[in-house]
Protein backbone atom coordinates (compact mmCIF):
# COMPACT_ATOMS: atom_id res chain seq x y z
CA UNK A 1 0.00 0.00 0.00
CA UNK A 2 1.45 3.42 -0.93
CA UNK A 3 1.31 6.24 0.75
CA UNK A 4 -0.11 9.25 -0.83
CA UNK A 5 2.44 12.64 -1.50
CA UNK A 6 1.24 15.40 0.05
CA UNK A 7 4.27 18.31 -1.07
CA UNK A 8 6.78 19.29 -3.28
CA UNK A 9 10.08 17.35 -3.32
CA UNK A 10 11.83 20.32 -2.96
CA UNK A 11 9.87 22.11 0.02
CA UNK A 12 11.71 24.97 1.85
CA UNK A 13 10.51 22.72 5.13
CA UNK A 14 11.31 19.02 3.87
CA UNK A 15 15.34 19.93 2.60
CA UNK A 16 16.49 23.21 3.23
CA UNK A 17 19.70 22.48 1.10
CA UNK A 18 17.65 21.32 -1.90
CA UNK A 19 17.11 24.31 -3.63
CA UNK A 20 20.46 24.57 -5.20
CA UNK A 21 20.72 20.30 -6.10
CA UNK A 22 17.96 19.44 -8.24
CA UNK A 23 19.42 16.14 -7.43
CA UNK A 24 17.13 16.65 -4.61
CA UNK A 25 14.46 17.58 -6.10
CA UNK A 26 12.36 16.78 -9.01
CA UNK A 27 15.71 15.48 -10.69
CA UNK A 28 15.40 12.11 -9.83
CA UNK A 29 12.97 8.89 -11.31
CA UNK A 30 11.08 7.66 -8.62
CA UNK A 31 7.98 5.21 -7.54
CA UNK A 32 4.81 7.62 -7.20
CA UNK A 33 3.86 8.02 -3.51
CA UNK A 34 6.23 5.67 -2.31
CA UNK A 35 6.57 6.41 1.45
CA UNK A 36 9.78 7.48 3.63
CA UNK A 37 11.77 4.76 5.59
CA UNK A 38 10.31 6.67 8.92
CA UNK A 39 6.87 6.23 7.36
CA UNK A 40 4.05 6.82 9.82
CA UNK A 41 0.91 4.82 10.20
CA UNK A 42 -2.57 5.12 10.94
CA UNK A 43 -3.16 5.93 14.87
CA UNK A 44 0.70 6.77 15.49
CA UNK A 45 2.44 9.72 17.67
CA UNK A 46 1.53 12.85 16.29
CA UNK A 47 5.48 13.58 17.01
CA UNK A 48 6.24 11.03 14.31
CA UNK A 49 3.57 12.33 11.98
CA UNK A 50 4.98 15.64 12.21
CA UNK A 51 8.40 14.45 10.54
CA UNK A 52 6.65 12.96 7.70
CA UNK A 53 4.44 15.92 7.18
CA UNK A 54 7.46 17.86 7.18
CA UNK A 55 8.55 15.89 4.47
CA UNK A 56 5.33 15.19 2.18
CA UNK A 57 4.13 12.36 2.93
CA UNK A 58 1.58 10.21 4.73
CA UNK A 59 -1.84 11.33 6.04
CA UNK A 60 -3.17 12.40 9.99
CA UNK A 61 -4.62 10.04 12.82
CA UNK A 62 -8.49 9.19 12.59
CA UNK A 63 -10.41 7.59 15.42
CA UNK A 64 -11.30 3.78 14.69
CA UNK A 65 -14.79 2.63 15.65
CA UNK A 66 -15.79 -0.48 15.87
CA UNK A 67 -18.28 0.16 12.25
CA UNK A 68 -16.71 1.00 8.82
CA UNK A 69 -14.02 4.15 8.78
CA UNK A 70 -14.17 5.51 5.27
CA UNK A 71 -10.72 6.82 5.63
CA UNK A 72 -9.35 2.96 5.83
CA UNK A 73 -11.51 1.91 3.12
CA UNK A 74 -10.13 4.17 0.87
CA UNK A 75 -6.35 4.07 2.07
CA UNK A 76 -6.69 0.55 1.63
CA UNK A 77 -8.45 1.02 -1.35
CA UNK A 78 -11.66 -1.12 -0.64
CA UNK A 79 -13.83 0.47 -3.78
CA UNK A 80 -16.83 -1.49 -3.50
CA UNK A 81 -16.88 -0.98 0.49
CA UNK A 82 -16.81 2.90 -0.29
CA UNK A 83 -19.51 3.13 -2.81
CA UNK A 84 -21.77 1.24 0.00
CA UNK A 85 -20.78 3.34 2.62
CA UNK A 86 -21.27 6.84 0.66
CA UNK A 87 -24.83 5.70 0.24
CA UNK A 88 -25.41 5.64 3.93
CA UNK A 89 -26.29 8.36 5.84
CA UNK A 90 -23.57 7.94 8.27
CA UNK A 91 -21.17 7.38 5.51
CA UNK A 92 -22.48 10.67 4.00
CA UNK A 93 -21.33 12.44 7.06
CA UNK A 94 -18.34 11.09 7.37
CA UNK A 95 -17.64 12.59 3.73
CA UNK A 96 -17.91 16.32 5.66
CA UNK A 97 -14.90 15.15 7.79
CA UNK A 98 -11.03 15.68 7.58
CA UNK A 99 -8.27 14.05 9.37
CA UNK A 100 -5.23 15.28 11.75
CA UNK A 101 -3.67 16.88 9.44
CA UNK A 102 -6.29 18.45 7.37
CA UNK A 103 -6.66 16.29 4.87
CA UNK A 104 -9.94 15.62 3.49
CA UNK A 105 -11.91 12.42 2.47
CA UNK A 106 -11.75 13.65 -1.34
CA UNK A 107 -8.21 14.21 -0.60
CA UNK A 108 -6.99 10.82 0.10
CA UNK A 109 -9.93 9.45 -2.47
CA UNK A 110 -7.77 11.43 -5.31
CA UNK A 111 -3.94 10.50 -3.96
CA UNK A 112 -4.96 6.69 -4.19
CA UNK A 113 -6.55 7.05 -7.42
CA UNK A 114 -9.75 6.37 -6.42
CA UNK A 115 -12.64 5.88 -9.35
CA UNK A 116 -13.74 8.72 -11.30
CA UNK A 117 -17.73 7.34 -10.12
CA UNK A 118 -16.69 7.90 -6.46
CA UNK A 119 -14.72 11.46 -6.56
CA UNK A 120 -17.56 12.35 -7.93
CA UNK A 121 -20.30 11.63 -5.61
CA UNK A 122 -18.02 12.46 -2.58
CA UNK A 123 -18.09 15.90 -4.43
CA UNK A 124 -21.68 15.43 -4.61
CA UNK A 125 -21.92 15.26 -0.99
CA UNK A 126 -19.55 17.68 -0.12
CA UNK A 127 -19.10 20.47 -3.04
CA UNK A 128 -16.98 22.42 -1.05
CA UNK A 129 -14.57 19.79 -0.32
CA UNK A 130 -12.55 20.71 -3.92
CA UNK A 131 -11.83 24.29 -1.85
CA UNK A 132 -10.80 22.79 1.44
CA UNK A 133 -6.72 23.22 2.10
CA UNK A 134 -4.58 20.99 4.23
CA UNK A 135 -2.03 21.52 6.66
CA UNK A 136 0.01 22.11 3.68
CA UNK A 137 -2.56 24.76 2.33
CA UNK A 138 -3.03 22.09 -0.74
CA UNK A 139 -6.50 21.68 -1.89
CA UNK A 140 -7.34 18.34 -3.56
CA UNK A 141 -6.36 19.63 -6.75
CA UNK A 142 -2.55 19.74 -6.02
CA UNK A 143 -2.89 16.54 -4.08
CA UNK A 144 -4.23 14.97 -7.64
CA UNK A 145 -1.57 16.47 -9.78
CA UNK A 146 1.07 15.53 -7.23
CA UNK A 147 0.24 11.84 -7.75
CA UNK A 148 -0.96 11.31 -11.12
CA UNK A 149 -4.39 11.16 -11.05
CA UNK A 150 -6.18 10.83 -14.82
CA UNK A 151 -6.71 13.54 -17.16
CA UNK A 152 -10.24 12.76 -16.94
CA UNK A 153 -10.27 13.09 -13.25
CA UNK A 154 -8.34 15.98 -12.79
CA UNK A 155 -11.18 17.50 -15.53
CA UNK A 156 -13.96 16.48 -13.18
CA UNK A 157 -12.51 18.51 -10.56
CA UNK A 158 -11.78 21.61 -12.20
CA UNK A 159 -15.02 21.63 -13.98
CA UNK A 160 -16.60 21.57 -10.50
CA UNK A 161 -14.59 24.40 -9.26
CA UNK A 162 -15.19 26.59 -12.15
CA UNK A 163 -11.72 26.32 -12.44
CA UNK A 164 -10.78 28.68 -10.15
CA UNK A 165 -8.60 25.86 -8.02
CA UNK A 166 -5.96 25.89 -11.28
CA UNK A 167 -5.44 29.44 -10.04
CA UNK A 168 -4.22 28.67 -6.10
CA UNK A 169 -0.90 28.16 -4.37
CA UNK A 170 0.08 25.77 -1.63
CA UNK A 171 2.87 26.85 1.21
CA UNK A 172 5.36 26.08 -1.21
CA UNK A 173 3.49 29.04 -3.68
CA UNK A 174 3.23 25.68 -6.07
CA UNK A 175 0.21 25.53 -8.45
CA UNK A 176 -1.65 22.42 -9.51
CA UNK A 177 0.77 23.11 -12.80
CA UNK A 178 4.10 22.54 -10.56
CA UNK A 179 3.01 19.56 -9.20
CA UNK A 180 1.85 18.06 -12.35
CA UNK A 181 5.13 18.78 -14.03
CA UNK A 182 7.18 17.00 -11.05
CA UNK A 183 4.68 14.20 -11.28
CA UNK A 184 5.51 13.80 -15.24
CA UNK A 185 9.50 14.50 -14.68
CA UNK A 186 9.38 11.86 -12.27
CA UNK A 187 6.61 9.31 -13.34
CA UNK A 188 8.48 5.61 -13.53
CA UNK A 189 9.18 2.93 -11.77
CA UNK A 190 12.89 2.77 -12.97
CA UNK A 191 15.91 5.01 -14.24
CA UNK A 192 14.97 3.37 -17.51
CA UNK A 193 11.35 4.70 -18.27
CA UNK A 194 10.93 7.50 -19.89
CA UNK A 195 7.22 7.75 -20.78
CA UNK A 196 5.58 10.41 -19.50
CA UNK A 197 1.42 11.13 -19.54
CA UNK A 198 1.19 15.22 -20.56
CA UNK A 199 -2.91 15.27 -20.63
CA UNK A 200 -3.04 16.99 -17.46
CA UNK A 201 -0.32 19.27 -17.87
CA UNK A 202 -1.85 20.39 -21.44
CA UNK A 203 -5.30 20.38 -19.76
CA UNK A 204 -4.38 22.71 -17.03
CA UNK A 205 -2.25 24.80 -19.82
CA UNK A 206 -5.65 25.51 -21.25
CA UNK A 207 -7.87 25.98 -18.88
CA UNK A 208 -4.81 28.67 -17.05
CA UNK A 209 -2.27 29.70 -19.27
CA UNK A 210 -1.63 32.75 -16.70
CA UNK A 211 0.26 29.76 -14.73
CA UNK A 212 2.67 29.45 -16.66
CA UNK A 213 4.62 32.48 -16.22
CA UNK A 214 3.76 32.17 -12.44
CA UNK A 215 6.72 30.95 -9.48
CA UNK A 216 7.18 29.24 -6.88
CA UNK A 217 9.27 30.09 -3.43
CA UNK A 218 11.79 28.85 -5.32
CA UNK A 219 11.73 31.40 -8.43
CA UNK A 220 11.06 29.02 -10.69
CA UNK A 221 7.89 28.43 -13.03
CA UNK A 222 6.86 25.53 -14.62
CA UNK A 223 8.85 25.59 -17.67
CA UNK A 224 12.14 26.34 -15.29
CA UNK A 225 11.52 22.97 -13.71
CA UNK A 226 11.51 21.35 -17.22
CA UNK A 227 14.50 23.21 -18.05
CA UNK A 228 16.30 22.54 -15.61
CA UNK A 229 16.10 19.07 -15.55
CA UNK A 230 17.30 18.70 -18.52
CA UNK A 231 20.70 20.78 -17.34
CA UNK A 232 21.07 18.25 -14.66
CA UNK A 233 20.99 15.11 -16.72
CA UNK A 234 23.21 16.34 -19.56
CA UNK A 235 23.35 13.29 -21.50
CA UNK A 236 20.30 13.17 -24.25
CA UNK A 237 19.85 9.89 -23.76
CA UNK A 238 19.09 9.84 -20.12
CA UNK A 239 15.78 8.71 -19.26
CA UNK A 240 15.30 11.96 -16.92
CA UNK A 241 16.38 14.45 -19.90
CA UNK A 242 13.94 13.09 -22.04
CA UNK A 243 10.85 12.73 -19.98
CA UNK A 244 12.16 16.43 -19.32
CA UNK A 245 12.30 17.26 -22.79
CA UNK A 246 8.91 16.41 -23.41
CA UNK A 247 7.23 18.35 -20.77
CA UNK A 248 9.34 21.34 -21.61
CA UNK A 249 8.32 21.30 -25.87
CA UNK A 250 4.58 21.27 -24.45
CA UNK A 251 5.16 24.57 -21.94
CA UNK A 252 6.97 26.09 -24.29
CA UNK A 253 4.44 25.75 -27.39
CA UNK A 254 1.80 26.87 -24.54
CA UNK A 255 4.25 29.81 -23.85
CA UNK A 256 4.42 30.61 -27.22
CA UNK A 257 0.91 30.71 -27.94
CA UNK A 258 0.05 32.59 -25.12
CA UNK A 259 2.72 35.21 -26.34
CA UNK A 260 0.35 35.57 -29.55
CA UNK A 261 -2.47 35.75 -27.76
CA UNK A 262 -0.95 39.03 -25.87
CA UNK A 263 0.56 40.48 -28.32
CA UNK A 264 -2.80 40.29 -30.60
CA UNK A 265 -4.89 41.66 -27.81
CA UNK A 266 -2.28 44.88 -27.09
CA UNK A 267 -2.12 45.59 -30.63
CA UNK A 268 -5.88 45.95 -30.99
CA UNK A 269 -6.72 43.37 -33.01
CA UNK A 270 -10.22 41.78 -32.97
CA UNK A 271 -10.93 39.01 -30.28
CA UNK A 272 -10.89 35.46 -30.56
CA UNK A 273 -15.04 33.66 -30.82
CA UNK A 274 -15.42 33.71 -26.99
CA UNK A 275 -16.33 29.97 -26.02
CA UNK A 276 -19.12 28.78 -23.07
CA UNK A 277 -16.74 29.46 -19.69
CA UNK A 278 -19.23 26.35 -18.64
CA UNK A 279 -17.65 23.57 -21.46
CA UNK A 280 -13.83 22.33 -20.59
CA UNK A 281 -12.71 21.04 -24.29
CA UNK A 282 -11.00 17.82 -23.91
CA UNK A 283 -7.52 18.00 -24.29
CA UNK A 284 -7.46 14.91 -26.42
CA UNK A 285 -9.65 17.34 -28.99
CA UNK A 286 -7.84 19.22 -31.82
CA UNK A 287 -7.84 22.87 -31.39
CA UNK A 288 -5.99 25.60 -33.92
CA UNK A 289 -7.73 28.64 -32.44
CA UNK A 290 -7.72 30.75 -28.69
CA UNK A 291 -10.74 31.69 -26.53
CA UNK A 292 -11.15 33.31 -23.75
CA UNK A 293 -13.07 32.43 -21.05
CA UNK A 294 -15.21 34.57 -18.41
CA UNK A 295 -12.28 36.00 -16.22
CA UNK A 296 -9.33 33.68 -17.06
CA UNK A 297 -8.14 33.32 -20.13
CA UNK A 298 -8.89 29.73 -21.33
CA UNK A 299 -6.62 29.38 -24.68
CA UNK A 300 -6.22 25.66 -26.32
CA UNK A 301 -2.69 25.95 -26.62
CA UNK A 302 -2.43 22.45 -28.92
CA UNK A 303 -2.69 21.41 -32.41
Amino acid sequence: MNQIKRRSNRSNSSNENSCSSLSDGFGKSKKRASPPTDSVSIGSSMSCSSKVYRQGYGIGRFRFTKKGNIFKMIEDEQWTEVRKMIQTSRGRKKCMKTDTSGLSVLGLALGVHAPLDIIAEILKINPNSSMEKDMFHAVPLHIACLNGVSSNVVQHLIHHDDNKTTLLCDDDNRLPLHHAVEYAIQKGDDEDDEDVDLEVIKLLCSISPETLRMSDIHGESAIDMAQMVKVQAIDVDNPNYKRADKVYKVLKKANIRLYRFEKRRAEGLPEPEKSDKSIVTPVTEDITEDITSGTSTMMHVFD
